[in-house]
C-alpha cells in the first residue's frame, strides 16, 4: 500500500511514541513478562468480530507488521536514539513535523536514490562522524539549510545533474578535497565578502560554463601551477589585483594575439627563463615598458620583424652585446636626439643593413678603433661631424678607388703610424688640405 502524505507525520509520530512506550516500560520486550510476581488478573471481554471493527488508514498497522520494523526496535542502536533527549525534542519539533508532512519530503522517502543512499556504507560512516554530527547542529548549518537560496540551488537541475557526476563524486571523496574544504585558508576564502561576489556574479557563471575552462580546470599543468607557491604569492599580490581588474589587460588577456603568444613553446620557455624573471622583476624595466615610446616601438611592424629574425637573437644574447647596452655612455648615447635623428634615417638603416658594413662592425681592428679615445674624441668633434656631413665627403667614401686605398694593408700601416698621425694633426698639413692648389 502507498503511503499518503498525511500519514507521513503519523508514521513518524508512531514510532517516536512506540519507541517512547518501548523503552519506557510500557510495552514488555519479549512474549511474556517473567519473574517472581505473577501477573494480575485482568478482565477478558469477548472479542470483537472483524465484521465490527470499522478500520481506518491500516499504513501505521502495515508498517508495525514489518520485519524491518521488526529489527529496528530490536536494535541496540536504534533503542539508544530512541530513548534520548534529542530525540524526544525532534519528535515534537513543530517544523520537524512540517517537513516530514511535506509533499517533497514524501516523494524523496520514497525515491530508490534515497533509500540507496540510506542504505550505503557510506552514508552510515558519515552519520555516525563526530564532524558532520558537530556541523549539522551548528546555528550556521541550520541558517544555511533553512535560507531560500540554498533551497533553490538544491531544488535546481543543474545541482542535481551535478551531483549525479561521477567525476564530482569522485572529487567530494578524495583526500585532497577533505583536506582543502577543513582547511583555515579555505574557510577565509568562503567567507570572503569580495568572493561570495565573484562567485555570484554572472561573468563567473559564463566562464564556469565555459568549455575552455574546463579544458583548463582539468589539465596537469594547471593544476601544477596552481598548487605553485610563487603562484599562490603572484595571485595575492596586490599589484596584480590591480593589473587583472585593469580593463586594458582584460582586453589584452582575451585577444587572439595574447592567446596565441600563451599557447607559444618559445614563450613557454622564455617565462620560465631565471634570466626574464630576473629581467621582468627589474624596476628599471617595468619603467620602460610603462613608456610610451617603447610602446610604440613594440607596436611597430618593423621592430616585429627584427625580434624575430635570427641574427637580431643572436646578438641580443651575446655576451659583448649585453656589456654594451649595459654601458653608461652607450645608455647616453642611445638617448641622445642627434642618435635618433641618425638611427630613424633611411641612409643609415640602408648603411646597417650593408653587408660589408656588417664584416667591418665585426672587425676586431674596428673595434679597437671604436673602442680608442682618440676616434671618440674625433667622432665627437664638430670639423668631423661637417664634414661626415659633406656631400663631397660622402661621394668621396662611396668612391670605389677610395674603397681599394681604404682597404690596402699599406695605406692601413701608413694610416695607423705615429708619423702620419702628427703629419694629420698638424696646422700645416690642414692647411695644405685647405688651400687650392690641393684641391
Amino acid at each position: 500500500m502507498t503511503t499518503s502524505n498525511k500519514a507521513i507525520p503519523v508514521v513518524i509520530g508512531a514510532i517516536v511514541l512506540i519507541a517512547v512506550a518501548y523503552f519506557g516500560g510500557i510495552f514488555p520486550a519479549g512474549d511474556e513478562v517473567t519473574g517472581t510476581v505473577a501477573p494480575a488478573e485482568r478482565y477478558r471481554a469477548e472479542q470483537p468480530s472483524s465484521d465490527e471493527i470499522q478500520l481506518g488508514d491500516q499504513t501505521l498497522q502495515e508498517l508495525m507488521q514489518t520485519d524491518s520494523f521488526d529489527r529496528m526496535i530490536k536494535d541496540e542502536s536504534f533503542r539508544e536514539l530512541a530513548g534520548s533527549a534529542a530525540f524526544a525534542e525532534l519528535a515534537g519539533n513543530a517544523a520537524f513535523a512540517e517537513l516530514a508532512g511535506s509533499a517533497a519530503f514524501a516523494e524523496l522517502a520514497g525515491s530508490a536514490a534515497f533509500a540507496e543512499l540510506a542504505g550505503s556504507a557510506a552514508f552510515a560512516e558519515l552519520a555516525g562522524n563526530a564532524a558532520f554530527a558537530e556541523l549539522a547542529s551548528s546555528a550556521a548549518f541550520a541558517e544555511l539549510a533553512g535560507s531560500a537560496a540554498f533551497a533553490e540551488l538544491a531544488g535546481s537541475a543543474a545541482f542535481a545533474e551535478l551531483a549525479g557526476n561521477a567525476a564530482f563524486a569522485e572529487l567530494a571523496g578524495s583526500a585532497a578535497f577533505a583536506e582543502l574544504a577543513g582547511s583555515a585558508a579555505f574557510a577565509e576564502l568562503a567567507g570572503n565578502a569580495a568572493f561570495a561576489e565573484l562567485a555570484g556574479s554572472a561573468a563567473f557563471a559564463e566562464m564556469a560554463g565555459n568549455a575552455a575552462f574546463a579544458e583548463l580546470a582539468g589539465n596537469a599543468a594547471f593544476a601544477e601551477l596552481a598548487g605553485n607557491a610563487a603562484f599562490a604569492e603572484l595571485a595575492g599580490n596586490a599589484a596584480y589585483a590591480e593589473l587583472a581588474g585593469n580593463a586594458a589587460y582584460a582586453e589584452l588577456a582575451g585577444s587572439a594575439a595574447f592567446a596565441e603568444l600563451a599557447g607559444n613553446a618559445a614563450f613557454a620557455e622564455l617565462a620560465g627563463n631565471a634570466a626574464f624573471a630576473e629581467m621582468a622583476g627589474n624596476a628599471a624595466f617595468a619603467e620602460l615598458a610603462g613608456n610610451a615610446a617603447f610602446a610604440e616601438m613594440a607596436g611597430n611592424a618593423a621592430f616585429a620583424e627584427m625580434a624575430g629574425n635570427a641574427a637580431f637573437a643572436e646578438m641580443a644574447g651575446n655576451a659583448a652585446f649585453a656589456e654594451m647596452a649595459g654601458n653608461a655612455a652607450f645608455a647616453e648615447m642611445a638617448g641622445n636626439a642627434a642618435f635618433a635623428e641618425m638611427a630613424g634615417n633611411a641612409a643609415f638603416a640602408e648603411m646597417a643593413g650593408n653587408a660589408a658594413f656588417a664584416e667591418m662592425a665585426g672587425n676586431a681592428a674596428f673595434a679597437e678603433m671604436a673602442g680608442n679615445a682618440a676616434f671618440a674624441e674625433m667622432a665627437g668633434n664638430a670639423a668631423f661631424a661637417e664634414m661626415a656631413g659633406n656631400a663631397a665627403y660622402a661621394e668621396l667614401a662611396g668612391n670605389a678607388a677610395f674603397a681599394e686605398l681604404a682597404g690596402n694593408v699599406a695605406f692601413a700601416e701608413l694610416a695607423g703610424s705615429a708619423a702620419f698621425a702628427e703629419l694629420a694633426g698638424s696646422a700645416a698639413f690642414a692647411e695644405a688640405l685647405a688651400s687650392e692648389s690641393f684641391r
